[in-house]
């Protein structure tokens, strides 16, 4: 490299229509020799300033005017062009490619690119996929509207219908409730409405009906990992019926492989 360009100056990159001996210029130092040359000499702020090849350079300023927008300076005859002509507001950050053909820049809450040598500037369309680093949660207090409470065979958890959907709880004595709350979890999480909640005999799976086609049919769930519903995280399901005509109130036979 022989050239370094650089910004000389004390006013604040935020501070726009200042016109005074503290304003920020454009400088070119030789780095062999140590030669420092002042590019330009206005009352008002250049700065930003970045390479655009080996023989131009691309910097922001409002050149007297209102906003600040993007220009292109030759080194060799110190010609000045002016690249984007935005209003209501000043460019950020510009700075052209490692090639020196395009200049990108921010305004508004928009990112542009234009050509160095000009032309007009174009918006890029941003389109950021989310990837949240944890799973939504919704946390809410549910003390009644429970339309329905069905024990497990051997009394350890307790399935509810409340609001349409189905949970399960873990049974707990007074005393232990007393200290903290018995784990529940959300077994349906729909817009339809769930009920006729039963058990299989060895309380492992819960039968129910749900309207979420349209007509009820029944539905199978179970625990996709852990003993117990209230140990899982999460659940598989299964439809069962898928006719025209409502299905409802499952009854599992006592062996548990026959469903009426």
């Amino acid at each position: 490299w022989r050239f370094l360009a650089l910004v000389r100056g004390s006013t604040p990159d935020s501070r726009r229509h200042y016109r005074g001996s503290a304003n920020r210029d454009l400088w070119l130092l030789e780095l062999q020799t140590g030669n420092l040359v002042r590019l330009t000499e206005t009352l008002w702020d250049e700065d930003h300033v970045s390479w655009a090849g080996s023989d131009a350079l691309i910097f922001r300023s409002d050149n007297g005017g209102e906003d600040r927008n993007v220009f292109r300076l030759n080194l060799a005859d110190r010609k000045l062009t002016q690249l984007t002509h935005h209003q209501g507001g000043d460019v950020r950050y510009p700075k052209a490619s490692a090639n020196g053909a395009i200049v990108a820049y921010e305004f508004g809450d928009g990112l542009y690119v234009v050509s160095a040598s000009g032309g007009e500037p174009r918006r890029l369309a941003v389109e950021v996929a989310t990837d949240a680093l944890e799973d939504d949660m919704e946390r809410a207090v549910l003390r009644d509207q429970a339309s329905e409470v069905v024990p497990s065979p051997d009394g350890s958890q307790v399935a509810l219908v409340v609001r349409g959907d189905v949970y399960v709880t873990a049974r707990r004595s007074k005393e232990l409730s007393a200290i903290s709350g018995p784990v529940t979890v959300r077994v349906t999480h729909t817009p339809a409405w769930e009920r006729d909640v039963t058990w299989t005999p060895d309380g492992k799976a819960l039968f129910y009906a749900s309207d979420r086609f349209g007509q009820y049919d029944l539905f199978r769930a179970e625990p996709a990992s852990g003993s117990s519903f209230v140990k899982a995280t999460s659940f598989r399901e299964e439809r069962l019926t898928a006719s025209d005509e409502d299905e409802r109130k499952p009854r599992v036979s006592p062996d548990g492989k026959l469903l009426a």
